[in-house]
């Protein structure tokens, strides 16, 4: 959606209107031991005269990425283990005494 830059009521005499777009990147991230659900956030721009908030419903689910990041490492530590147990063994060599003739 697109809404036209507007102003409403008296606006001080240095303020213009412009539709150039911006494009923001945010993150939101929440404590391990947050209840899940969802939350409001307020986001806020301001370009030192003017400050715009913007309410955001963002919702807080279980992440999977660490548990299945933490099943990968246990598994090649448990390959590593493995394949260093079942090595194989160096063989013994004996010694050959000499005979003089």
């Amino acid at each position: 959606m697109q809404f036209p830059a507007q102003v409403y009521g008296s606006s001080p005499s240095n303020l213009t209107l412009t539709n150039n777009f911006q494009t923001a990147t945010f993150s939101v991230s929440a404590a391990w031991n947050a209840t899940l659900g969802p939350r409001y956030v307020a986001l806020t721009a301001s370009d030192g005269q003017v400050a715009i908030s913007a309410h955001v419903r963002v919702v807080v689910v279980e992440a999977s990425a660490p548990f299945v990041a933490l099943g990968f490492s246990s598994v090649i530590i448990l390959g590593g283990l493995i394949l260093y147990m079942r090595r194989p063994k160096k063989p013994k060599i004996q010694s050959v005494k000499k005979t003089r003739r």
